[in-house]
């Protein structure tokens, strides 16, 4: 009777156990993973729909690395305003100025609707170039290509940069090498390249 009872009470057990499992086997929880890492459970009343794989993961995507920087921002110069060269007049005659950049002296002679700047290949930064051609223009204003308009900074300091680049793509043994390593900045250079300022010292 014993045995008999015993035996009853397991049978009485699986079968409360299986009623509980077919009753709770609606009700599971769902692990959605995804890029090898566990991101959270979602619970599912309905069983059918834990069968079901989400049509799509509402996930914040990392903003995708571009494969190279398409535009560099300017350096930034030394200088903050015209002011900062101390462009001075040598000889009281308009014509012969000096004024200093990074710690050294440089010499700048004006003759009419013209600025030489000696040994200009040496400064390169070019937002420094625009700030010291724009002391120039208001000390002495250099009219356009058309004789009309004024040139502006930039458009001076355009000019400026394409002497250096000519410059540095010369030889060392050119002797056009010369021509170009003192800007000259005049109307008639206005808006030109390196290549045309290089055709121009070389005829």
């Amino acid at each position: 009777m014993k045995r008999f009872s015993c035996k009853l009470c397991i049978v009485l057990l699986m079968l409360t156990g299986c009623l509980l499992l077919s009753g709770c086997g609606s009700d599971i929880f769902y692990i959605r993973k995804y890029e090898g890492s566990i991101s959270g459970l979602e619970y599912y009343p309905d069983s059918s729909a834990a069968r079901k794989q989400p049509a799509a993961v509402t996930t914040a995507e990392a903003p995708a690395e571009t494969s190279a920087v398409t535009e560099a921002a300017p350096a930034r110069g030394l200088l903050h305003s015209p002011k900062d060269i101390a462009l001075h007049d040598t000889d009281g005659q308009g014509k012969n100025y000096a004024f200093t950049y990074a710690g050294a002296s440089f010499q700048a002679v004006y003759t009419p609707d013209n600025w030489t700047i000696i040994d200009s290949y040496l400064i390169t930064n070019s937002a420094d170039i625009a700030v010291i051609c724009e002391a120039l223009r208001r000390e002495h204003p250099i009219h356009g290509a058309d004789m009309k308009s004024e040139r502006t900074a930039a458009d001076m300091a355009y000019e400026w940069e394409q002497h250096n680049l000519a410059y540095s793509l010369l030889p060392a043994d050119s002797p056009y090498r010369a021509n170009v390593k003192d800007v000259d900045i005049n109307p008639a250079d206005q808006g030109k390249s390196a290549y045309d300022l290089y055709l121009d010292r070389q005829g």
